[in-house]
């Protein structure tokens, strides 16, 4: 009886994609056990802006685990589907527990707009060991008397990385009020004429809030649904180059 609902959990783990590592006893004796590992890093901003004449930039990245972590890192296009044109270096290493050390992020091709800013994103993953592993010897392995289901949620943090020209001065908070709020459709249209990514945390029409505001890409214009009256104005906060939050911003809507 144990022995069937120890392998019908490992079988639902399986089809939910879940890493699972299974260790068996004597079915007639065995304890069942679940023991979740979060394989997660953390990085020391939320969000780089490269100089495309640097010679590269720098970020923390950190281990919070009480066990190793093997991180892995990379930099992908806006819709994080594709590699860009970027080298992270170191690309793999291993990252000892409550340990930190510094990612180094190269641009290896032209890989940005010369009028606006150009999205990116850093990611850094945490990836699970296998038990036979050289580099996992120091993680703790499980009783073999005890029956017990490791899952290991492999985690990635990602982090905007905003290519800025050098041609272009200034913050994007210095120019939030640019942005040109009116109806399309039915619909509030917010039209953004900066060279700036504009990324909102909060967007309230006549006092009332929408959820989950998207970026405003630089020189372009976004969508967002609202009720069928029209709008008298807006009040809305964006993200700076450091993390923290800049506003609020007012504008009538046209």
């Amino acid at each position: 009886m144990v022995f069937n609902k120890f392998s019908a959990v490992t079988l639902i783990l399986m089809a939910l994609g879940i890493c699972t590592t299974v260790g068996f006893a004597d079915a007639r004796e065995t304890k069942i056990e679940q023991n979740i590992q979060s394989w997660s890093v953390g990085m020391g901003a939320t969000r780089i802006i490269y100089n495309p004449e640097s010679s590269g930039a720098i970020i923390s990245v950190n281990n919070p685990n009480d066990y190793p972590v093997l991180v892995q890192s990379k930099v992908s296009t806006a819709s994080k589907r594709e590699p860009a044109p970027f080298v992270v270096t170191p690309p793999l290493f291993r990252l000892d527990a409550h340990q930190q050390s510094n990612l180094r992020i190269i641009m290896t091709g032209d890989a940005s707009a010369k009028d606006r800013e150009t999205l990116y994103w850093l990611c850094a993953t945490g990836i699970p060991p296998k038990q036979d592993e050289a580099w996992a010897k120091d993680v703790k392995i499980n009783n073999a008397d005890v029956a017990v289901i490791n899952v290991k949620i492999k985690a990635s943090q990602c982090i905007k990385l905003l290519v800025r020209p050098a041609a272009i001065k200034g913050h994007p908070e210095q120019q939030a009020t640019s942005v040109i709020w009116s109806v399309e459709g039915g619909k509030l249209k917010a039209t953004n004429p900066t060279p700036y990514y504009m990324n909102l945390t909060s967007l309230k029409v006549d006092g009332q809030d929408i959820y989950s505001p998207e970026l405003i890409s630089p020189m372009s214009s976004t969508l967002y649904s609202m009720n069928g009256k029209h709008p008298g104005k807006v009040v809305w906060e964006i993200v700076n180059d450091f993390g923290g939050m800049s506003g609020p911003f007012e504008s009538p809507v046209h």
